[in-house]
């Protein structure tokens, strides 16, 4: 082959979700919210999760010191520390099943963790409900929630991007905040 046929191609370029979620959405969307969804929201808005690695999240990973994760997308390796909020949610899903006997903190009355489709349907069937009854005007996906998490961190002085596990700041910027920086003006 004296030629490469793909060279003359343009490469697809994504563009990034631009929506940003407000606090009044995501409160809205958890009053209506399952116990189950509304765990994985907390933990979602708390830690800036990806719902896969929420799904993932097994017994033997929440110590004396924190929640340890490894991500399953890079690999990278998360320890969130104990917070009011991180216990509060850690607290309520282990109150809501017998999870001593079960291998996964989020899991089905069976203790069968979720299938990543087995969720979707069901926040699926939440941003629907939401929509149509009025309480919310505009859906949002599960992994907006991240970028929600990435907004709230950011607008508290706080490393979003080592909040996500990112290696890259500028993934985090592109990507994940979207809400408009507040600025003071000068006088």
């Amino acid at each position: 082959v004296t030629i490469n046929p793909c060279k003359e191609c343009e490469s697809f370029k994504e563009t990034p979700r631009t929506r940003a979620i407000e606090d009044w959405e995501y409160n809205a969307v958890y009053k209506e919210a399952s116990d189950i969804i509304q765990i994985a929201m907390e933990l979602a808005s708390i830690c800036g999760m990806r719902q896969g690695d929420i799904l993932s999240i097994k017994l033997k990973d929440i110590t004396d010191k924190g929640l340890a994760v490894e991500q399953n997308k890079n690999g990278a390796k998360q320890l969130f520390i104990w917070t009011p909020s991180l216990r509060k949610a850690i607290t309520k899903a282990r109150e809501l099943r017998d999870v001593k006997s079960f291998t996964h903190l989020i899991c089905t009355k069976k203790g069968k963790p979720y299938s990543a489709s087995g969720f979707k349907s069901m926040w699926q069937r939440l941003q629907r409900k939401c929509k149509e009854s009025g309480v919310i005007q505009e859906r949002f996906t599960f992994h907006d929630l991240r970028s929600y998490a990435a907004d709230n961190a950011d607008e508290q002085d706080c490393d979003a991007s080592k909040l996500l596990g990112h290696a890259n700041k500028e993934t985090t910027e592109r990507i994940y905040l979207r809400r408009a920086k507040k600025v003071t003006p000068n006088r």
